[in-house]
């Protein structure tokens, strides 16, 4: 299984925020659906107004995270990665930043998955996960009703035969 963020959902919140307190009415500002393709217009508002509180707070982690979610949705998340880095560089406990790096390994490794077998599989996927384990760890131990994180470590153990952790997890400690 892979994990989506829920981008949409954040991003809509905080532009809903910033824009009221603002006092800018997100309604009108580009009609839907006129020469933008697949809801663009609402990527180029939500980086508009993020860009914008980006400069009044250069360093607020959880605006790097939003950017980073948008970025993806536009670009995937090979472009949103270092905007994800750069909020858990600023603010290490920045539980959706490291959920979303630890996503991103999590789901390269996911699709490695489905197009590898054997010794190649090993050598390409087991990689990965670790990779995307300390990330899930970490959203685990900050957030432990985080199911998304506490699925993946369950798949994370399992993928690189980590037993004693998948057993230990499974009986919560």
């Amino acid at each position: 299984m892979r994990y989506r963020s829920r981008a949409r959902e954040e991003i809509q919140q905080h532009l809903e925020d910033e824009a009221a307190a603002d006092g800018v009415d997100l309604q009108g500002m580009v009609e839907p659906g006129f020469g933008y393709p697949n809801g663009s217009y609402e990527y180029i508002i939500a980086n508009a107004l993020l860009d914008a509180a980006a400069i009044r707070q250069p360093d607020d982690a959880e605006l790097l995270n939003l950017k980073g979610l948008v970025v993806e949705q536009q670009s995937g998340s090979e472009a949103a990665i270092p905007y994800f880095k750069r909020s858990i560089e600023i603010d290490p406990d920045n539980v959706q930043g490291l959920f979303n790096v630890g996503r991103y390994y999590y789901n390269l490794a996911a699709t490695a998955g489905e197009k590898l077998s054997g010794n190649a599989l090993k050598k390409k996927v087991v990689p990965l996960y670790r990779q995307a384990q300390p990330y899930m760890e970490r959203v685990h131990r900050l957030d432990p009703a985080n199911t998304d994180a506490t699925d993946a470590l369950r798949t994370i153990y399992y993928r690189t035969g980590e037993g004693r952790k998948l057993q230990e997890l499974e009986q919560g400690k």
